[in-house]
């Protein structure tokens, strides 16, 4: 998949901006300012990161952080599926 592709994929979510290098949202209302549709090159070329907003793009996201090279999470995860 290109990088076209991917960033076009982004305008089915509710996205809105970060602050530079963070994930801290950029507007004023945080998540709740997430619109459709945005062109999120946009806020890539201005030197922002993106946001998601889950809830309003009706999807759910699992973050697994693991920094332990011990760590299950993954296979624990995989179990989750079956």
């Amino acid at each position: 998949m290109s990088l076209e592709d991917i960033l076009w994929n982004w305008s089915q979510y509710a996205t809105f901006p970060c602050k530079p290098n963070t994930k801290q949202p950029a507007t004023r209302q945080g998540f709740k300012d997430a619109k459709f549709g945005q062109d999120v090159m946009t806020f890539i070329n201005q030197g922002y990161n993106v946001g998601l907003a889950c809830e309003k793009s009706g999807i759910v996201v699992i973050d697994v952080d693991y920094h332990d090279e011990n760590s299950t999470a993954m296979e624990d995860l995989k179990q989750l599926e079956n």
